[in-house]
């Protein structure tokens, strides 16, 4: 399974971005699931030492990715609010997962018209 992971900051349009991806491979007959990863940090109040619930998301995403694979998804997208690439990096460690695609949302200007 791919997973491809849309970043960038608070509110540039990752969630929305990720899921038409998803949707797109899906329309296209890839086998694809979405997950914005915010919601699996939803915990309160967050643990002492760890106010973004970091590891509560790692451990969640390490067992949803293996239900997705098993499910026969061939596609995963994230969107996620990377705080650092330690947390990038700690979740490949933990999930085992050799490789991650990765793409920014970014806004675009309008274009200018005449």
């Amino acid at each position: 399974m791919r997973i491809a992971l849309v970043t960038g900051t608070v509110g540039i349009g990752k969630s929305a971005t990720g899921y038409a991806v998803a949707e797109r491979a899906a329309s296209q007959g890839r086998s694809a699931a979405f997950l914005d990863v915010d919601e699996l940090s939803r915990l309160w109040p967050a643990s002492v030492g760890d106010p973004f619930n970091n590891d509560l998301i790692l451990r969640n995403l390490a067992s949803l990715v293996g239900n997705y694979a098993a499910a026969g998804a061939k596609l995963l997208v994230l969107a996620w609010v990377v705080q650092s690439t330690d947390g990038l990096l700690a979740w490949k460690k933990r999930s085992g997962h050799p490789s991650l695609r990765s793409g920014s949302a970014r806004r675009h200007r309008p274009l200018k018209h005449g």
